[in-house]
């Protein structure tokens, strides 16, 4: 089968469209150039290349937790895209079930951006998603995941884990991350791996999204894949699973 003809599904886009959606005026850095992609521009890419459907993720960059951008593009998208938007820590069930009847799926939350403290109040969002039975999506780098194993080992909440975690390339799977995602009670766990910063024992890795050359080599492969069936063995519940791209 063509490459173009098999079933596929981007895990992890953004959509910026400036003209139509203007960037926040208090949002530290605004996108600009080859960093644009609108709606209209996505949906070629997925006509092109043969993408079904489209997980698109609130940049905090240009928007932050105006989501407008992102929901416009989910209406248009005929139930071809979802979304993960950022979500107020204070946002109520009945702005949850709203945003979820508007094909949002879960929160993002990203403390590689925003940093580790600012999350410590999250816990009844985190809570309320579990309730909706949507997602927790998390980026986190080095040992960030650690402290959020516990809240996601006490509350029942769905969890999408961002690029394998970004773990630390030197410390290979010997890393205390990866030793608790091996022992984690987590009830529901999944993996999204849409590109590689690093592999464990390989060199730099380039994006593909980002129209640059991406040349995996098997070393690569290897060990992003064993990092990621460690991640997907948290799950211990009937109910986890993990997916990737």
């Amino acid at each position: 089968m063509s490459l173009f003809k098999e079933p596929k599904i981007d895990c992890h886009a953004h959509v910026l469209d400036p003209l139509r959606f203007p960037y926040g005026k208090d949002i530290a850095y605004h996108p600009s150039g080859q960093e644009i992609g609108t709606p209209a521009q996505l949906a070629g890419v997925m006509q092109a290349y043969g993408v079904a459907h489209c997980l698109l993720v609130q940049p905090n960059s240009g928007y932050g937790s105006d989501n407008s951008c992102l929901l416009d593009t989910v209406a248009r998208g005929e139930s071809r895209c979802k979304g993960i938007a950022i979500i107020d820590f204070d946002a109520d069930l009945d702005t949850l079930r709203m945003l979820k009847n508007q094909g949002v799926l879960g929160a993002a939350f990203n403390p590689t951006f925003r940093g580790i403290d600012y999350y410590k109040r999250s816990a009844p969002l985190i809570e309320k998603l579990a309730a909706l039975d949507m997602f927790l999506n998390l980026q986190t780098e080095h040992e960030q995941l650690l402290q959020f194993v516990p809240w996601i080992e006490a509350i029942p909440v769905r969890v999408l884990i961002d690029h394998c975690g970004r773990p630390t390339p030197p410390d290979g799977l010997k890393q205390p991350v990866s030793r608790r995602c091996s022992s984690s009670r987590a009830r529901s766990v999944s993996a999204s791996s849409c590109r590689a910063m690093r592999s464990f024992r390989g060199g730099p890795t380039r994006s593909m999204t980002a129209g640059r050359s991406f040349t995996p080599s098997s070393r690569h492969s290897r060990s992003i894949v064993v990092y990621g069936r460690r991640i997907g063995r948290s799950c211990a519940a009937p109910s986890g699973r993990i997916t990737g791209c």
